[in-house]
């Protein structure tokens, strides 16, 4: 009798270890709203989750990406809020990181370039005001 109290027991154990969600301890959606009982793959349609409740809200161009642009593993937590924490600066750390005083989530591309450089350290003059920065 001790022995089969002690194989449910650890049958117990065991099943809570594989039950387990791979998203992380603090992942409180439930597994139907993403997965089948068919399968563990994802149906992007059926998803059923408002990023708006985060505290990154998919705005622009955010909206189009794929999640595992940003999100590299099932762990869906954790992530900074930051540009940096999804985009490679290439300005390598010389603007500093206040990537909204030239871009939007609308499009990298930065409408008012001559009047942001006209208030930097490299103020444009001469021919490089009339210069294609985008040729």
């Amino acid at each position: 009798m001790r022995k089969l109290s002690s194989i449910a027991i650890l049958v117990m154990l065991c099943g809570n270890l594989i039950a387990q969600s791979p998203h992380g301890k603090d992942f409180v959606m439930d597994c139907s709203d993403c997965h089948t009982t068919e399968g563990w793959k994802v149906d992007l349609k059926k998803i059923n989750f408002n990023h708006d409740q985060t505290k990154f809200k998919l705005e622009g161009q955010h909206r189009q990406v794929n999640c595992k642009t940003c999100h590299k593993s099932l762990v869906f937590t954790g992530l900074g809020t930051e540009c940096i924490s999804c985009h490679t600066d290439i300005h390598y750390q010389t603007v500093g990181p206040e990537c909204s005083r030239c871009h939007t989530p609308k499009s990298w591309i930065v409408e008012n370039i001559t009047a942001i450089h006209q208030v930097s350290r490299f103020p444009l003059v001469g021919p490089h005001v009339t210069a294609d920065c985008y040729a």
